[in-house]
């Protein structure tokens, strides 16, 4: 699978990304050039080396000076030159080409696809550009140089701007996890340490932001993703056929079950304790592949999740109240429903 492939620290080398894409030929006048032939070029200025033209075609962020954006273009133009065996195999097996641009006003986008030499383009990525000294400049890759707070306001202000409504789809449905240095201890009494915290997201407007993108633009950039699910992947689990049916029936024991795992996955330790005891109440001598007892060791970890996972909100406050303002409830306290 292509999509996803190199997903960390995206927005550090998305310029380094364009050297494999294919270059042409275009107007020596910048200020006349459109978003996607200002990828090309920079394609074509990163093949040559060229710092200055890559220095005039990378957007400088407010805060920024221009001997910042110099020491990345040489860093990235080091990464897309290197002779590594491994940088070899990559250029080699891997194909990325610019697709179409979409202009909205002072803000323009370029879609990405990747292929290799067995498999078919896919979706990969959007370059970002915005005007800055009276042409197109490129700021990054779009998922990792806009916030979630922006991608709202375009729903409102530029509703034709479907992409907004996958990223959004992304942030509440990736997995968040961090790391942090716990002083709660396990059941044999070590202390924890190093370990990772699960960061809850509302799975729920993900899944509700992913079927708008669906039927808003069928045939766009994301569907292919979104449908097979490489792109889209709390549509693929059976968090939300679980959700229904219990809604229809309280005491069904394979939601219970679905739901009381999901939920210890995606970090809603509360609510999974909850699933699991009812589960326990419901079918205490269950013993289908053992569902029973793996139902009341989900009880007792819940509890200790919770400890460190509060641990760590308690030490971030800020996260907290951003996390809660999302969820739309208190992680913490308050009453506990299912679905």
């Amino acid at each position: 699978m292509v999509h996803g492939f190199l997903t960390k620290g995206r927005c550090s080398w998305c310029l380094a990304l364009v050297v494999v894409l294919s270059s042409s030929g275009c107007s020596p006048r910048l200020e006349r050039m459109s978003p996607r032939e200002i990828v090309k070029l920079s394609n074509k200025a990163a093949k040559s080396r060229d710092r200055e033209l890559l220095k005039r075609l990378a957007y400088v962020p407010e805060g920024q000076t221009r001997e910042q954006v110099q020491a990345t273009v040489d860093s990235l133009i080091e990464k897309s030159t290197e002779s590594s065996t491994a940088g070899a195999m990559f250029k080699s097996l891997f194909r990325f080409k610019a697709g179409a641009e979409r202009i909205y006003g002072d803000r323009a986008y370029v879609y990405l696809y990747a292929g290799s030499v067995v498999t078919a383009c896919r979706p990969y990525a959007v370059l970002a550009l915005a005007k800055q000294d009276g042409m197109w400049k490129i700021r990054g890759e779009r998922r990792e140089c806009e916030t979630p707070e922006f991608w709202r306001r375009i729903l409102q202000t530029s509703p034709e701007d479907t992409d907004a409504l996958y990223y959004l789809g992304l942030r509440y449905s990736s997995e968040e996890r961090v790391m942090f240095n716990s002083t709660q201890k396990w059941p044999d009494g070590d202390k924890v340490g190093n370990t990772f915290v699960v960061v809850p997201h509302d799975t729920v407007k993900a899944t509700q932001y992913f079927d708008e993108y669906l039927r808003k633009a069928p045939n766009g950039f994301w569907a292919p993703v979104i449908q097979d699910g490489s792109g889209a992947p709390i549509r693929k689990d059976g968090l939300r056929k679980a959700q229904e049916a219990l809604r229809t029936n309280p005491d069904d024991l394979e939601a219970l079950g679905v739901l009381a795992c999901n939920y210890e996955n995606l970090g809603f330790y509360r609510k999974s304790k909850l699933a699991a005891q009812r589960f326990v109440a419901l079918a205490p001598d269950d013993n289908k592949f053992r569902r029973g007892e793996a139902m009341r060791d989900r009880i007792r970890t819940s509890d200790f999740n919770l400890a460190v996972q509060k641990e760590y909100f308690d030490k971030n406050p800020e996260k907290l109240k951003e996390v809660e303002a999302e969820l739309g409830f208190k992680l913490f306290d308050g009453e506990v429903t299912l679905p």
